[in-house]
């Protein structure tokens, strides 16, 4: 029997992928059988013992497979050497993969990055205008302070000399001061 065998893409004997793996078989993969009629038979190799343990492949599909029949094509015409799987594999990745996703996503950061970018900054603009608005209430709150602090001095001024006019006027007219007392009498005259 010969090693023919059905793989995505096909190796040369010559050189092992895996040289830390013996084994007397090599695996061939196709679509799994449609119909009883087809059987699952092992695939050993030239010269080696058949009693290890097989792989599996479809009876009917051995020699190709309807899923690697481009790669095999290529590699049955003499057009293509295993030296040039690497490049193989990597041309075929680069046409599979899709960068229009990684695209959108780039889009989707940069715009995500801007209004963040942009929000900063109306942030920053926000808390300078409020520290701005502090220094000047910080500022007033001083000035009412002084004021506060001055029309207490006033109004102390202005009792002591009401009291002492009270005092005078007590003194001087006691008879009219007490019939307009009766009439008006002040705060510490009130019933609470």
């Amino acid at each position: 029997m010969t090693d023919t065998y059905s793989l995505p893409l096909p190796m040369s004997p010559r050189k092992p992928l895996h040289p830390s793996v013996s084994s007397s078989y090599e695996y061939a993969y196709s679509t799994p059988p449609s119909s009883s009629s087809q059987g699952v038979v092992p695939i050993p190799r030239a010269g080696h013992d058949a009693r290890r343990t097989p792989s599996y492949a479809a009876s009917s599909s051995i020699s190709s497979s309807s899923y690697a029949g481009s790669a095999a094509d290529e590699f049955e015409d003499g057009s293509m050497e295993t030296n040039d799987l690497v490049t193989v594999l990597t041309d075929r990745l680069v046409a599979a993969f899709d960068p229009i996703p990684l695209d959108r996503s780039l889009v989707v950061q940069a715009q995500t990055s801007g209004i963040l970018n942009a929000k900063t900054r109306e942030l920053m603009e926000l808390q300078a205008m409020a520290q701005k608005r502090l220094a000047e209430t910080r500022a007033n709150f001083l000035d009412g302070m002084k004021v506060a602090k001055k029309v207490k001095g006033d109004l102390e001024w202005l009792q002591k000399r009401t009291d002492a006019l009270k005092a005078k006027a007590e003194q001087r007219y006691p008879v009219e001061y007490n019939m307009a007392r009766e009439r008006y009498p002040g705060p510490a005259d009130y019933e609470y």
